[in-house]
């Protein structure tokens, strides 16, 4: 018999309004709690081509195309040196990505999801997971304009990016390497238009990513967390041990960060939350019960991988020997990297899904990334 009770997914970012928007498409009832009274204020996203799939899938190719297209990724490693550049119509199935306002595109997909039948509630402060007698997360605790209450769930998925309002109390984050400062700010207009630059600063251990917008340029400033700023946001790498159990599942930030710029990591968000999507879907009103232990071994295997992977690709490019390396190293370098057993192949299919050549991952097929890199395209 179907549960009668929503899915409830907690945050309303990229991860959780993705995952909103795909579930309410697929008739599953759900809610939606965020925080924030209204959206924030979060700059701007990249989103490379493999965003493409995501949008046909929800139905929002046409309303995204709205959004001015990324076309050129910069990359400049401040080793004196020219920056690469790349066309991304030189390496994927689309010819662009986009370059979104972090909240509109948001806006875009939690529309979506009411339109399909999703209730959002902002202004909901989520206190913690409520657990039954046998430990399976049957909710969560709110407080609301109405006070402190119980949102039953079929299922949670925490979706609160570092806060990991849901999953703290379940899952320990285990830290990796020093934290980070990470300032944003508006710029005036300064880029060419369809280009997003990533760069290294000149003073040790700075890079910014800059994303253009209608009405400037959003920039993303990365800095040792020595240089203290309390207006600074605290950006600090971290894996989760586990993500997923018995009744909720973490996605996105509230899953593990470990790339703070380098490979497209709104885009990755993005399309873990598109694969998280039937994981969900199956262990909260699946019919086959014996498969759930499977399904989600598989999740926590297949995501854990990819984050794993990308954070490998974040500390090559911050190790400071890379701006002392000249382009035929640095390319052997990352040559290296992809080639390593492993990792490597998980680095290699992520590559491809963020370029739109596959998907990120598939839980009913864990050797996928596996097999999938070693395609000859």
């Amino acid at each position: 018999m179907r549960d009668d009770r929503p899915v409830v997914v907690a945050g309303a970012g990229i991860a959780g309004a993705t995952v909103a928007a795909g579930l309410a498409s697929r008739g599953v009832p759900v809610v939606v709690v965020d925080t924030q009274p209204n959206p924030g204020s979060a700059g701007a996203e990249v989103l490379a081509p493999g965003v493409h799939h995501v949008l046909a899938e929800l139905g929002l190719t046409a309303r995204a195309a709205a959004f001015p297209p990324a076309r050129v990724s910069v990359m400049d490693w401040g080793n004196g040196e020219p920056a690469w550049r790349q066309a991304l119509a030189d390496d994927a199935h689309f010819p662009f990505g986009y370059h979104v306002d972090h909240d509109a595109f948001v806006a875009l997909l939690l529309t979506r999801a009411q339109e399909c039948g999703a209730t959002v509630r902002r202004d909901t402060h989520v206190l913690g997971p409520i657990r039954d007698a046998d430990g399976v997360v049957s909710g969560i605790e709110v407080r609301d304009g109405q006070g402190t209450r119980a949102l039953p769930a079929a299922f949670v998925v925490d979706a609160t990016g570092p806060a990991r309002a849901v999953s703290s109390s379940l899952s320990e984050a285990d830290p990796i390497g020093e934290p980070y400062r990470l300032d944003r700010s508006h710029e005036p207009p300064g880029h060419v238009p369809g280009e997003h630059h990533v760069r290294k600063l000149p003073d040790p251990g700075q890079w910014q990513c800059a994303v253009p917008r209608a009405d400037g340029t959003s920039t993303a400033t990365l800095r040792p967390h020595r240089h203290v700023d309390v207006a600074a946001e605290r950006w600090a790498a971290y894996r989760c041990p586990a993500l997923v159990g018995a009744g909720w599942l973490s996605v996105g930030d509230a899953a593990g960060r470990q790339d703070p710029m380098f490979l497209d990591p709104a885009t990755i968000t993005l399309l873990a939350a598109q694969a998280a999507v039937p994981v969900v879907a199956d262990l909260a009103f699946g019919s086959a019960a014996q498969d759930a232990p499977r399904i989600a071994a598989n999740y926590h295997d297949c995501y854990t991988g990819v984050l794993d992977a990308a954070g490998e690709f974040a500390r090559f490019c911050l190790d400071p020997a890379r701006q002392r390396e000249g382009t035929e190293r640095l390319a052997y370098g990352l040559s290296e990297l992809v080639g390593t057993a492993g990792s490597g192949a998980v680095l290699s299919r992520t590559m491809r899904a963020v370029a739109g050549h596959t998907s990120l991952f598939d839980v009913h097929c864990p050797e996928g990334p596996l097999i999938a890199s070693l395609q000859v395209r």
